[in-house]
């Protein structure tokens, strides 16, 4: 009889993976042919039981040699006939010394062919894998296994052990192969020590995202008001912020938007304590110089905080230089200002600029950012420069500082 699966309608495969047909490294998707142990053959749809099964999902690397359990269902493909859908692929320990002989005699393993995996099973016992990773100095007893295999060996079955207890980590969770394998490639194969102390480290993980994290989180019993979790839907909002073309966000604004991600009203006690902890593990950088409020702040990325300094440093230094290529004068400036008034658009070997102009008591004063590039720290820092020091602005390479 066929096994069935832990979900209505699913059914189990077991067996080798016996040839690796097909597999892409960034969707996952695989094509597998299976050698199938007993009782675990395909519904019966012909006179003769076919010696491989196909099967098809995704999976991370998948290795020829592998003992595997798959769970999904039996189809028809209209050109590949009957295979087995995956969606849950577990690694298996081999089974007995012939298992274990076509597991280390695999491509998984350089260097070690079947002669000599099968001396390592001989000497060693079908607890071969055991006594490796245990005692890696047992390997010394192998006639014709040279030092650097040896060594080669320990570190890939070690690997594969992290892998597949990673990716069973995160199945556990209810990650799909996709999600796991980001972050996996992410976090590294030790991911699940990393996440059992704070599963929101994968919030900033591609394909992951603050709800999925959180989900996790809450399953595996974190409180609501955990400052991990108010310190993860921060630094979640500040990045949403940057991805939609924001450098920063003020302290206000960046509170809300977290408490949308979190379900709750912000308590400005418990996020300004995780704002600290972010900026202490230099996650984020608070500005205050140009708060509109002497109580408020600015939040950046760093990266994006580094940017617009160095931008504004750039373009006061440049502003003090009587060698620039000016790119705008006052007769452009003031023809542009019939056009649009307030904002000129002004190229220079084709790439666009902002040039702002504004007035006062002392005249004009022009400030000049690259588009995209620390506009508003631009505009409020350059307003104390006179207007002719800066039209001398000019240079994208010296503006960008590259």
């Amino acid at each position: 009889p066929t096994e069935r699966g832990s979900e209505p309608g699913s059914e189990v495969l077991q067996g080798v993976v016996d040839v690796v047909t097909y597999h892409d490294e960034d969707s996952l998707y695989s094509v597998l042919r299976i050698a199938p142990e007993s009782g675990y053959a395909a519904p019966q749809g012909g006179l003769f039981e076919p010696v491989r099964l196909t099967a098809v999902g995704r999976t991370p690397q998948p290795a020829e040699g592998t003992r595997v359990r798959l769970v999904g269902t039996w189809s028809e493909h209209s050109t590949h006939g009957r295979q087995f859908s995956f969606d849950v692929l577990e690694a298996l320990p081999p089974l007995g010394e012939e298992g274990l002989v076509r597991y280390l005699s695999s491509k998984t393993f350089d260097g070690i062919g079947e002669k000599l995996a099968g001396r390592i099973v001989e000497r060693l016992g079908n607890d071969a894998l055991e006594r490796i990773r245990e005692d890696p100095a047992c390997l010394r007893e192998i006639p014709g296994l040279r030092k650097e295999v040896a060594q080669k060996l320990v570190t890939a079955l070690g690997e594969q052990l992290a892998l597949h207890k990673a990716h069973a980590f995160l199945r556990g969770l209810g990650l799909g192969p996709v999600q796991a394998q980001s972050i996996v490639r992410g976090l590294g194969p030790d991911c699940e020590a990393i996440l059992r102390k704070d599963p929101y480290r994968m919030a900033l993980v591609p394909q992951i995202g603050f709800v999925t994290a959180d989900k996790a989180a809450l399953e595996m019993g974190f409180e609501p008001d955990d400052p991990r979790r108010v310190a993860a839907a921060l630094l979640f909002a500040l990045k949403g912020a940057g991805d939609d073309g924001h450098s920063f966000q003020n302290r206000l604004d960046l509170f809300v938007r977290a408490g949308e991600l979190l379900g709750q009203e912000p308590q400005d006690e418990l996020f300004d304590q995780c704002v600290q902890d972010l900026v202490q593990r230099e996650l984020v950088t608070l500005d205050r110089d140009l708060a509109a409020d002497e109580n408020d702040a600015l939040i950046y990325q760093p990266y994006l905080h580094t940017s617009e300094v160095g931008l504004a440093r750039n373009l006061a230094r440049l502003a003090s230089r009587d060698d620039c290529t000016r790119l705008a004068d006052r007769a452009k400036l003031a023809a542009a200002e019939q056009v649009r008034p307030g904002v000129a658009h002004v190229r220079q070997v084709g790439r666009p600029f902002l040039v702002h102009e504004q007035r006062d008591e002392r005249g004009a004063h022009v400030g000049a950012a690259a588009v995209g590039l620390g506009l508003h720290r631009v505009v409020r820092g350059l307003e104390r420069l006179d207007g002719e020091s800066l039209d001398r602005v000019g240079a994208l390479g010296d503006l960008l500082g590259t």
